[in-house]
């Protein structure tokens, strides 16, 4: 496990980086955790970690610029903010935080922190799309899915890694992926919530910049369907 902690309080760094490693010991988990004081070190390596802790006020930029970084780039890394200040909860859970710690934080709060991204990972990686291309069959984690179009009867998927295409169905498809996760807006893409950035009432505009009509006969259902998503994230404290 990699984690990155951005802080510019060299002595709140020291303090989170004793309750992390406290919380893998406990696990007998193996984690390699690295500090930085300030964005600009930690951006080139942004990719590098499955967690990271952003302090929200940084010499140079902020946290939320990080986390925007990564979320721009697809990336699905899990984000806790910390801050001496609740003012940015709602924009931190817009750039899908998994938690907001305001300081000074307790080593409970840092558990159950660290337990909602285990959770999270151990799920995502439990859902999986196998994709048959030619005769080989690829194992897609569902939550590296963007989109999926289909053309002359090839489905193209698009995730965070590549584009795979396959002649499945682009129904099969959709009866194969978890329902709770993606939106099917008309007859020729399926979605993953995760990644709509805006929802207008006749299309949908992805965080990509890829823009998809809603089909006209099924609008008040796509709508439900996807407030229904966001008020489980935000059930779950995700949103």
């Amino acid at each position: 496990m990699n984690i990155a902690i951005c802080d510019d309080d060299p002595s709140s760094l020291k303090e989170l980086k004793e309750m992390v490693s406290r919380y893998f010991s406990e696990k007998d988990q193996p984690v390699q955790i690295d500090l930085f004081t300030e964005g600009a070190g930690l951006l080139p390596r942004i990719h590098d970690y499955e967690i990271l802790f952003l302090d929200i006020y940084l010499p140079e930029g902020s946290g939320m610029d990080i986390a925007n970084a990564l979320r721009e780039e697809g990336s699905s890394a899990n984000v806790i903010f910390t801050t001496s200040s609740r003012l940015h909860a709602i924009e931190a859970f817009s750039l899908n935080a998994v938690h907001y710690l305001v300081k000074p934080f307790t080593s409970q709060e840092i558990k159950s922190a660290l337990d909602r991204c285990m959770q999270r990972m151990n799920a995502d990686h439990a859902e999986i799309l196998e994709v048959k291309t030619g005769t080989t069959i690829v194992p897609v984690p569902q939550k590296n899915i963007i989109y999926i179009e289909v053309q002359n009867k090839i489905c193209s998927i698009y995730t965070e890694k590549g584009v795979y295409q396959t002649y499945a169905s682009l129904d099969s498809i959709y009866e194969n992926l978890n329902g709770r996760y993606f939106l099917k807006p008309q007859r020729s893409f399926i979605v993953n919530m995760g990644n709509i950035d805006t929802y207008h009432f006749d299309r949908l505009i992805l965080s990509n910049g890829k823009e998809i009509a809603l089909s006209r006969n099924s609008r008040q259902q796509l709508k439900q369907q996807y407030q229904n998503y966001l008020f489980d994230l935000a059930r779950k404290g995700e949103l």
